[in-house]
């Protein structure tokens, strides 16, 4: 089951999070142990018990099976085998802590528990060898081990229009599992089932560095830096960075688990990814992008909603505070060049997602500010994310545990007055009173290209635009009328400022019809725009 080899090491973290006044002491020598099979019941306690005087290598996917809790020391290196070396095929190193299972990965402040591949020797004091000695030097390295993923038994939206489906359950993106054991979902066979499956409990993070993981099994079926599917409320992740995964930073796949206290840095793709109802919090998360080996940073947020049916229950509705996101430029100045920067938009909400965002600063990017899908036929179409940004949020709403397609705000309106059951009213989303399902309060965006390029007039040139307006459809360049891509304008003509523009080109959306809600008119809700070159930031 495993191979322990001894070797000596001196491996000292001393990189950019020493900044932060994150430090930790290694030991002067550890002992290396390779773990290629499942971690069950069964295992010996050492294998759910990872202390720092070892390194622990995962030689394959590892999955840590219901039943187990997995507890690692402060302090721990935990490194990851790529594909390439690994017995089989797809199946890098990787840390799956599957339903029923859970980890306590209980880093401090002095000493972080480290995740990374097998060549990073920037750990505690060492200031590491070329390339890992700086960031700038391993700007190139990505997707060189799995990730680490959470899986849990939440209520998932996909395939499931008209109501929540206790009994749903979704395999993982990024792995051909064995036996079930990438499922995430189906909160029917939980215990917590049926008042609380929304409060499932994987453990806790804290203190956690994931560093250059990421793996692309094919097109749209990724692991990323930290994948997390139907993962509850009770689960802790706290004080963690994402350091260049190969795909998104951070992907929630439904749940209504929280995130406090990130920092996500130059992911290959997006940096928070939502999708199939996630309806969770995150707070004070630092994303900083970049252009990872051969990846680039894409958006800041992109948030979607149900899948197999943009109306599946429950509804993406997280709510998001205190975030600082920095793209990738604006490409304006001399001698800048950010190719395809315009795919660089702030937050994408599409397939019916909805969210609220407050308090946060968006910096240099080189898209549009945000981009509010709508319908083929208006920007506020049915079961579309702009229709979210005008309905009216209800924390207390949601559906009856077994006779789902009863709509409630409490218990009783599920059970019978004279008989009381076991049927009670599971929320849909829950959180604090706000206007809208979808709402952006209180943010300021800095030096955001299509802003700029609304201020100085740069596009469209079919016809002024006033700035401060959100993307909703583009302008043909040779008669002003108002277009979504160029096939809708004359002959010779482009469709500019459509949102096509900014990295719309997937299945079905390049139609649609965007949204603005006011986010930058509407005085009442305080977001603000601030010019290039009025804050002492390069």
């Amino acid at each position: 089951m495993t191979s322990t080899q001894t070797r000596t090491t001196k491996r000292r973290w001393a990189g950019w999070l020493a900044a932060a006044g994150i430090l930790i002491a290694a030991p002067a020598s550890a002992a290396t142990i390779t773990i290629t099979a499942d971690i069950t019941p069964a295992s010996p306690a050492s294998l759910m018990h990872w202390t720092a005087d070892n390194e622990y290598v995962l030689g394959t996917v590892v999955y840590v099976e219901a039943g187990v809790t997995l507890t690692i020391e402060p302090g721990t290196v935990v490194r990851g085998m790529p594909d390439s070396t690994t017995p089989g095929v797809n199946d890098p190193g990787t840390l799956v802590i599957t339903r029923g299972a859970k980890i306590f990965a209980l880093g401090t402040k002095l000493k972080p528990i480290v995740f990374t591949n097998m060549d990073d020797d920037n750990i505690g004091s060492n200031p590491g060898s070329f390339p890992y000695d700086t960031g700038a030097d391993a700007r190139g390295i990505t997707g060189t081990w799995g990730g680490l993923i959470l899986l849990g038994r939440t209520f998932v939206s996909n395939n499931t229009v008209g109501a929540p489906n206790a009994s749903r359950e979704i395999q993982i993106e990024g792995l051909v599992s064995p036996g079930g054991l990438g499922l995430y979902g189906n909160c029917a066979a939980s215990p917590l089932f049926p008042a609380g499956c929304d409060d499932d409990d994987s453990g806790t993070l804290e203190y956690v560095s994931i560093r250059y993981g990421g793996f692309n099994l094919s097109a749209n079926n990724e692991i990323n830096g930290l994948t997390l599917g139907g993962v509850g409320r009770e689960t802790d992740i706290r004080n963690i960075e994402i350091f260049q995964g190969k795909d998104d930073a951070i992907e929630f796949f439904g749940g209504t688990v929280g995130v406090k206290n990130a920092v996500l840095f130059a992911p290959g793709d997006d940096g928070l990814d939502w999708d199939e109802g996630f309806r969770g919090k995150a707070q004070f998360v630092l994303l900083v992008q970049g252009r990872p080996g051969s990846d680039k940073s894409d958006k800041g947020g992109e948030l979607d909603g149900g899948n197999v049916g943009d109306g599946s229950l429950p509804k993406s509705i997280p709510t998001v505070y205190n975030t600082t996101f920095v793209g990738l430029g604006t490409g304006i100045g001399a001698g800048l060049d950010f190719t395809g920067r315009g795919e660089n938009t702030v937050l994408h909400f599409r397939d019916n997602s909805g969210g609220r965002w407050y308090n946060s600063a968006f910096l240099e990017f080189g898209g549009a500010e945000a981009l509010i899908e709508g319908g083929s036929a208006s920007g506020n179409s049915a079961v579309t994310s702009g229709e979210r940004a005008g309905t009216a949020y209800t924390p207390n709403t949601g559906h009856c545990s077994i006779t789902t397609a009863i709509v409630c705000a409490n218990d009783t309106q599920c059970q019978p007055p004279a008989t009381p059951g076991p049927e009670v009213c599971v929320l849909d989303y829950r959180g604090p009173a706000s206007a809208f399902e979808l709402e952006l309060q209180d943010n300021t965006f800095y030096c955001i290209r299509r802003q700029e390029d609304l201020r100085t007039g740069t596009f469209p040139i079919g016809g002024p635009r006033a700035p401060g307006v959100m993307v909703t459809r583009g302008v043909c360049s040779n008669n002003g009328a108002l277009c979504q891509t160029a096939a809708d304008c004359p002959v010779g003509g482009s469709c500019d400022d459509a949102p096509e523009d900014y990295g719309i080109a997937l299945p079905g959306d390049a139609g649609k019809i965007h949204f603005d809600n006011g986010m930058l008119t509407n005085a009442a809700l305080d977001n603000q725009y601030v010019p290039c070159g009025t804050l002492p930031i390069r």
